[in-house]
Formats: structure tokens, sequence, C-alpha cells
């Protein structure tokens, strides 16, 4: 199954997921990630600041900033490339030409080397360990420098089932973990 069609499929099951089931997902996911020892052990934490009907990342992002952890978030570059920012509660965000909120650039703050990175994406296929992104190609290009821990974090309804076969390619980077 093409990537584009399970992508459609998978934002319209978002979409019509209540708030309450959202939220009571979302806590329940938080907490199994906090939980994790890599998450723990970690530094330093990639992620991004989601937007509908994403997987809301904010209570994430408090509470990896309360176990002091350093938070990066991705702010598109040129050349199809993104940096990581390092984020603190006095950072100013921008909405990019792609609709995502990033960071305000700040050289002495990029850290593109995050000990751990919370990949977002659309839907994840637990047989293949891959991710169906939104179509930009900006993470798999990063991912394949990047020599530390990948995560997604999928609400139940991301999970692409076992039976379908996802055609994914030779530049889709495959994730270390899945939580659901």
């Amino acid at each position: 199954m093409e990537k584009s069609e399970i992508r459609k499929k998978i934002i319209v099951k978002l979409s019509k997921l209540s708030s309450l089931e959202r939220e009571k997902h979302t806590l329940r996911l938080v907490n199994k990630l906090m939980s994790m020892s890599v998450i723990q052990k970690a530094d330093s934490v990639g992620i991004t600041i989601s937007h509908f009907p994403e997987l809301d990342t904010h209570l994430m992002i408090e509470k990896l900033w309360q176990q002091n952890k350093q938070i990066v978030c991705p702010k598109v570059a040129s050349n199809h490339r993104m940096n990581f920012i390092r984020i603190d509660e006095n950072t100013k965000f921008n909405l990019s030409n792609l609709g995502i909120v990033e960071p305000e650039l700040i050289k002495n703050k990029i850290n593109n080397s995050p000990d751990i990175i919370i990949v977002p994406g659309i839907g994840f296929s637990l047989t293949q360990h891959q991710r169906v992104g939104f179509g930009g190609g900006y993470y798999d290009r990063f991912l394949r420098f990047y020599k530390g821990q990948t995560i997604a974090v999928a609400l139940p309804i991301q999970i692409i089932p076992n039976d379908i076969m996802v055609n994914f390619d030779k530049n889709d980077v495959p994730i270390n973990q899945i939580i659901y």
C-alpha cells in the first residue's frame, strides 16, 4: 500500500478522535515514555512542537523539562534540511511556511546530536519499524546521519495493521522503538 493512501486514512481517523480519547491516550503514552530507562538516562531530547491532528507533545516537553532534560526542536533549514534548536521557557516560536511551529534560529543553540529524538509521524509499522510522515522527507534526511536513539510515540489508531505491507523506499529510515 502506498504511503500517501495510508497517510490520508490515518489523518481522517485522527481528526475524528474525541478530545477525551486523545487526552486519555496522551497521558498513558507520556507516562510510558517517561518510565523508559533510555529517556531517564538521556540528557537531551529532540521533539517537535505538535499540531493537530498529531499526538500532543506539549505535556511530554513539560515532563522532560521537569526531569531537567535539554529539549531541542527542529527548524527547517535550506535544501530540505533541518537543525535542532535548544528551547526553554523564553524561546520565541514562529509558524513556518509548512505550517509547523518552529523555534527561532539562534546559532549558538543548535544541537543536532541529542541523545534521543522522538520522531513524529502519521502512521507506524511495527513489523517494518518504519513511519509514514507528512511526506516532506525532512526527518529521513536528518536521521540518515543521526547516531542516537529514535523513539516514535503513537496513538493506537496510528499503528498500521501487520497484514498491510507499506511500500517504504530506500530513503526511509527505521525507528529504534515505537511505543503505543
